[in-house]
């Protein structure tokens, strides 16, 4: 029924004709701010137009919608059939008031192993409100006597829309309706730019800055904004720290530790309502000789989720050092495994997990332990599990 597409020159608006003709003026409301969250969020930019059906860019739409859909009950009651924000999280095992489009898309990607047409398509059947086929049948044309008719939004936001409208007479799905971005890449993201200021002024102006929520996500870790732009960066970090976690559940165990300033601090004790702490028994190790330096920002995102979860995390090249976070990464010099090993040993750690080109200036001898080889390149490890990072995210 509705659509945006980036081009170029800008955004385009696309509504069916038909369809427009026969939508009750609050459900056209709820639709065009259901696309301008699209535009907000820059959902456009993350694939190209005619790469738009492929089973990966159905997938994130529908995490997309999903997002936007829960601060948009009304359009939830349309009788096409939209997608259910509750039955997208059940589905990623995720709270529908936190879940971010990222996240969610990872998560769902992992749980379908092989993504391809036939699993999506079973997804959103699963996933949609049911077309209620009576309410579709009873429809009406409604009267569309000026712009406010057609574009029942306040002044400045219909004329922001009014500029960029193209009229279709396709039947498009409302799953579908993020077309991505026609051109040049550089260009288009340009255009975006300069359109969405635009977008955001004309809210600012008229006061429905709460209705357009949804923010693109600057920094914070993948998933950490209030609704969020997909990069495959983000996602390949999230994806690393899902099946770490797998690893770990499998392999290791946390320890709790009674927190000792509870008991001194008294009544006021400097952990509230936390007398224990755990602290897990693996450990991540990071490669830092120079053929890693383009996945330092990967390598980051899972060492502050690994901090957070309670373990130890260190760098190594030729000698192991422990991690501080907030200082930057500096690239080493060649790889050797026995500092590891030895490190390993004098942490009495249960579990290693080490994220490494594979490459190493030395024998690799098993060290006891359940290891996880996070790779770069696709290699056979003489011992432990292994998982490419490359294909975590397509």
């Amino acid at each position: 029924m509705i659509g945006v597409k980036l081009t170029e020159k800008g955004y385009k608006v696309l509504i069916n004709v038909q369809e427009w003709a026969l939508t009750p003026r609050e459900l056209r409301r709820s639709a065009l701010l259901h696309e301008l969250a699209h535009v907000i969020r820059g959902d456009c930019l993350r694939v190209k137009a005619e790469d738009a059906t492929t089973p990966e860019a159905m997938l994130y739409n529908i995490t997309a919608d999903a997002v936007i859909n829960r601060t948009l009950p009304s359009l939830c009651k349309a009788p096409f059939g939209v997608v259910n924000p509750e039955a997208v999280a059940r589905e990623a095992g995720m709270d529908p008031n936190v879940m971010t489009a990222a996240i969610a898309y990872t998560v769902l990607k992992n749980k379908l192993g092989t993504v391809d047409h036939h699993k999506v398509v079973g997804l959103i059947q699963r996933v949609c409100f049911p077309v209620d086929d009576a309410a579709m049948a009873a429809r009406q044309v409604q009267p569309s006597e000026d712009l406010a008719d057609l574009f029942p939004l306040p002044v400045h936001l219909r004329t922001w829309v009014a500029q960029r409208v193209e009229w279709t007479v396709a039947t498009e799905s409302m799953v579908q309706d993020v077309k991505g971005h026609e051109g040049d890449e550089g260009d288009c993201a340009v255009a975006h730019t300069a359109d969405t200021a635009e977008l955001r002024d004309a809210a600012q102006k008229d006061h429905m800055e709460d209705a357009l929520p949804q923010q693109p996500q600057r920094g914070g870790g993948a998933g950490g904004g209030k609704g969020s732009t997909w990069t495959p960066t983000q996602a390949r970090t999230v994806a690393l720290c899902d099946r770490v976690r797998e690893f770990v559940r499998a392999n290791g165990h946390a320890v709790r530790q009674r927190n000792r300033s509870y008991r001194r601090q008294g009544r006021w004790m400097l952990y509230p309502s936390r007398p224990y702490s755990f602290t897990h028994t693996f450990a991540l190790y990071l490669d830092l000789s120079g053929s890693m330096f383009q996945y330092w920002e990967i390598l980051a995102g899972v060492a502050k989720w690994a901090r957070c979860e309670g373990a130890k995390v260190f760098t190594f090249d030729t000698e192991v050092v422990e991690w501080q976070e907030g200082k930057p990464f500096h690239a080493g010099g060649g790889t050797l495994w026995q500092p590891i090993v030895e490190s390993a040993k004098k942490e009495g750690l249960g579990a290693l997990v080490v994220v490494t080109d594979g490459d190493f200036f030395d024998r690799l001898e098993d060290p006891g332990l359940p290891v996880l080889w996070i790779l770069t390149e696709c290699k056979r490890m003489p011992f432990g599990q292994t998982l490419d990072m490359t294909s975590c995210v397509g």
